[in-house]
């Protein structure tokens, strides 16, 4: 009786851990497509965008900051480019001369 009763948990035990690892992949499949949709929608926009600017002549630091997140928080586990970004932005609105251009 014992062992029967055991058995018993055991297999209860097993489908519901089977019904929650297929919830979970179910889940998991569902995330990952929307995610790859997201993704494509995001590169074709950026791709949009870069040959727009390219093509109306526009400032190449000012392309150059459209390519970086600039709103994104600094993340302590990772290296902090704030610095870059400021000097990113500020090379936007006002471009280096050129020595061509001398």
């Amino acid at each position: 009786m014992k062992e029967d009763a055991e058995k018993e948990a055991n297999a209860a035990r097993k489908d519901d851990a089977q019904a929650k690892l297929k919830d979970w992949l179910d889940s998991r499949k569902e995330k990952n497509t929307r995610k790859q949709k997201d993704n494509r929608t995001d590169e074709a926009e950026k791709i949009r965008s870069a040959e727009d600017s390219k093509d109306s002549g526009a400032n190449s630091w000012a392309r150059v900051v459209d390519l970086i997140d600039t709103t994104s928080e600094v993340d302590t586990e990772k290296r902090d480019v704030t610095r870059m970004k400021d000097l990113l932005i500020q090379l936007k609105h006002k471009p280096p001369h050129s020595a061509a251009s001398s």
